[in-house]
């Protein structure tokens, strides 16, 4: 097998691939990464410096992987090449900086991926649907267990000409009486959790660190969170919910709505968001802000090292 080292190198400045990415599938997608958080909540690797045709992402929080490619064939050969049961970052692991005192939590993702043998689930979040079916069959062809995950999401992106007026017509939508809004707390983070569709064993350190380190926004109705959303680390938008006793009031869209604005103020980058590609509630709501559902659908892939 051909070695990681000889065909992708590690990033060391994310921003520099910023104006060479141009080619790439999901290039808003990247180019969120490297903007949140400059760059922090990811380690990126690509296989030529000055005009990548690969990159990867790895999420420093959650260890999952994100693959953006220009050219299938090469992302097929590299993906064959590799050894995905052996630790990927090992052959990094004098580049890697494990100390997160500056940017705390930030290791957890790292560490599962330096071991001679990897012992957690693999994971590769949005893959274009034609590079999941090729890392698919390569996995399993290499010995490793595919978990069962039909769902597929459509990437869909904001569209708008003019970003004063866009931040204009969502404060329409924000304004109001009856409800206030603020970040979500730690203690907030513990309720986000309980609600969310992904809760896990790790989940609820997750959205404690998200609440502490993203964008979130909540709208309170007294003391009780009636509806919330939140920034995952790769910059997308998500986890929108609203509890039964607070539906059909328009909360969901105001707090949508909010959100978008703080982004927006922030001049970070096109805000997107992932949904179900048979979620027709969420697509609506979605829809009725101006996001476009670009042509490319993607899924998450999860393999498991028996």
């Amino acid at each position: 097998m051909i070695s990681v080292e000889e065909t992708l190198k590690i990033v060391k400045s994310p921003k520099d691939l910023l104006d060479k990415i141009g080619g790439l599938r999901f290039k808003d997608r990247l180019r969120a990464q490297i903007i949140v958080q400059g760059g922090k909540n990811y380690y990126f690797f690509a296989d030529n410096l000055d005009t990548p045709t690969i990159v990867i992402g790895l999420d420093r929080v959650r260890g999952q992987f994100c693959v953006f490619n220009s050219d299938v064939e090469r992302f097929t050969e590299y993906a064959i090449n590799h050894n995905w049961k052996r630790g990927f970052l090992l052959p990094y692991k004098d580049q890697i900086v494990l100390d997160d005192t500056q940017y705390p939590f930030t290791i957890n993702g790292l560490l599962m991926h330096l071991n001679e043998i990897t012992t957690v689930p693999l994971v590769f979040s949005c893959l274009g649907t034609k590079e999941n079916d090729i890392l698919e069959q390569i996995l399993k062809d290499q010995g490793i267990s595919i978990l069962d995950n039909p769902e597929v999401y459509d990437f869909c992106l904001l569209d708008f000409p003019n970003k004063e007026q866009k931040i204009k017509e969502l404060q329409s939508i924000v304004d109001g009486e009856g409800y206030t809004f603020s970040s979500i707390s730690q203690e907030g983070a513990i309720v986000v959790d309980n609600y969310w569709t992904y809760k896990n064993a790790t989940s609820l350190h997750f959205m404690q660190w998200t609440a502490a380190n993203s964008e979130t926004c909540c709208l309170k109705v007294g003391d009780e969170l009636a509806s919330w959303i939140i920034q995952y680390t790769d910059g997308n938008i998500g986890a929108l919910f609203t509890p039964d006793k607070f539906r059909n009031k328009g909360y969901a869209k105001k707090v949508v709505a909010k959100i978008l604005i703080q982004l927006l103020k922030k001049n970070q980058y096109t805000p997107y968001i992932y949904i179900k590609d048979d979620n027709v509630p969420s697509h609506s709501l979605f829809k009725s802000f101006g996001y476009t559902v670009l042509s490319d659908q993607c899924r998450w892939l999860i393999a498991k090292i028996e």
